[in-house]
């Protein structure tokens, strides 16, 4: 095997290796929240110190969000090296588009799952009392983008209550990107649509047709490479959505970790990245021009 491990979370990673080294996946969301879960449950996963039932059920929902945050990101990782193991094998090219189609589908399923994992983690910097309000206890991204639109002057009153301005707007940042994913997912799971896949001399291209079943209507996908075209080539589309999850992620993070370490008198006390035999292909799949441009080395 290339790596020692299948997949699993790394603790205590160094600085130079968090920011270099292809073999991590690094995350500073991921870092401040698997600090945040130190400073609160042991190792059994019983809790450090007494706890409100408010809190416990509060902490319950981000402490699982937080392990399925970890799940999707690894099978990101994991279905991208199906689709170059699929590019790359010898099968005939009606069973090679089908695989494509199945695996892009669960692709954009595990973002916009992300997305939603992401929602919970502003909770970390609140108090007891905050907890129980309302813009608090969002699920969903699509529903905390609702409480940081400027638009939305009586929501954006309740959040702002709660979160500061830098936390909602770098939200609010991720909108259009965020959206992009849902479109995608939600003509995929509510509306039936499929991804057409199709392999022309080495290249893999993708469209989703408007209309089941017409596979020459016109395309769905959001113009996000600025081609204009029926057919995106798959590979550049799906990196395109990646990094920019990641840079939103990054952004959230920074700002959550910014007042979560302010309140928390422990700290940052390690360095956590995600690793496995499919990691490093990933990294630099998502970290083309390597991972400082993205990370922040103040994390």
């Amino acid at each position: 095997m290339s790596s020692l491990f299948i997949k699993g979370t790394a603790m205590g990673v160094s600085m130079e290796d968090w920011l270099n080294n292809p073999e991590y996946l690094s995350s500073t969301l991921l870092v401040i929240m698997q600090n945040w879960y130190a400073a609160n449950y042991n190792t059994d996963g019983t809790y450090r110190k007494d706890l409100s039932a408010t809190c416990r059920k509060q902490y319950g929902e981000i402490k699982q969000a937080l392990i399925a945050l970890e799940n999707d990101m690894h099978n990101l990782s994991i279905i991208y090296h199906q689709l170059l193991n699929v590019k790359n094998t010898t099968l005939e090219a009606g069973l090679k588009d089908l695989y494509f189609s199945n695996l892009t589908e669960s692709y954009f399923t595990n973002i916009r799952s992300i997305y939603d994992h992401i929602s919970c983690f502003p909770r970390i910097v609140l108090n007891e009392k905050d907890l129980e309000d309302k813009a608090a206890k969002t699920t969903s991204f699509n529903e905390l983008l609702g409480f940081c639109d400027p638009k939305n002057t009586v929501k954006r009153q309740k959040a702002e209550k709660i979160y500061s301005e830098n936390l909602l707007n770098s939200i609010e940042k991720s909108k259009a990107d965020f959206e992009n994913v849902k479109k995608i997912r939600d003509a995929i799971i509510h509306h039936g649509k499929e991804p057409v896949v199709s392999n022309s001399e080495g290249n893999i291209l993708f469209r989703i047709p408007i209309h089941v079943g017409n596979y020459n209507s016109n395309n769905i996908l959001p113009d996000i490479l600025g081609f204009g075209d029926k057919e995106y080539p798959l590979m550049d589309y799906l990196q395109s959505v990646t990094i920019a999850l990641f840079k939103n992620m990054e952004c959230i993070g920074n700002c959550i970790g910014y007042e979560y370490i302010g309140r928390e008198p422990s700290g940052l006390q390690y360095l956590y990245a995600l690793i496995g035999i499919c990691i490093k292909d990933f990294v630099n799949f998502v970290f083309p021009e390597g991972k400082r441009c993205l990370l922040n080395p103040n994390s």
